[in-house]
């Protein structure tokens, strides 16, 4: 599984051509608990297996994924927790972190110093350092950046496979029976699947010997509550026009 490195760099790249408080984590509700059954995806095709659990991480009331995968200038990093409305978290390509943090249609983004610095004129890295850029999720400025806010589409991009896929070997997983799916492009990996309960993806790790890193999904069921920078830290990208 690949593209959510790609996708990441690409987002990073829409942000610079476009121009350019507190957050409480609420334990509502404990993780959910895998049933002990056996949810069938096992003896399911990869091709359906890799339906099921896309289909699982869109529609489940909160998640954490978390992990690093790449190296050198395609290195990044991710902490997102999602629910159905809400994100919050930290990206990073190659060590350079953006924070960011979705409510309802509204998605704020904040580069560090060096993020800034080593993409835009001094002038205007001093201007963004500190800041939140708002804009709609669906606003041309923030991109695909601000589609990694959204559970569902990040979904797609974090679970894209990169070339065929096959059915790996089965595992435990953090305590759960899972399910491998093999991706075998260049930038292939290995999805783990909850084969109990509901096919959650719990874990996408390497297989190119180049590649380290791990990328894990948990906390399903503990939902989180994001709360708006401050309005003087705020800048909405949405009224600068083209």
């Amino acid at each position: 599984m690949r593209p959510l490195r790609t996708l990441v760099v690409s987002s990073v790249a829409t942000v610079i051509l476009a121009g350019c408080g507190g957050t409480e984590v609420a334990g509502k509700g404990a993780p959910a608990s895998p049933s002990p059954s056996d949810n069938g995806v096992a003896a399911m095709s990869a091709e359906q297996i890799l339906s099921k659990a896309t289909s699982a991480l869109k529609s489940a009331d909160a998640v954490r994924v978390k992990g690093t995968a790449g190296s050198g200038a395609e290195r990044f990093d991710i902490d997102m927790r999602y629910t159905a409305t809400s994100a919050q978290g930290t990206l990073a390509v190659a060590g350079q972190p953006i924070e960011m943090r979705r409510i309802g249609d509204t998605v704020y983004v904040k580069g560090s110093r060096e993020f800034w610095s080593n993409r835009v004129p001094a002038a205007a890295a001093e201007l963004l350092t500190g800041k939140w850029l708002k804009s709609p999720v669906t606003g041309k400025r923030l991109g695909e950046l601000a589609e990694l806010t959204d559970l569902s589409k990040a979904a797609d991009g974090i679970l894209e496979p990169d070339g065929t896929i096959t059915k790996g070997e089965k595992k435990t997983v953090a305590g759960t029976p899972a399910i491998a799916l093999v991706s075998h492009g260049a930038d292939g990996g290995k999805l783990y699947i909850a084969a109990t309960g509901k096919p959650y993806p719990l874990q996408i790790v390497p297989t190119n010997a180049t590649d380290s890193g791990q990328i894990t999904f948990t906390e399903y069921g503990k939902r989180v509550t994001v709360s708006p920078p401050p309005a003087d830290l705020v800048i909405d990208v949405s009224k600068l026009g083209n």
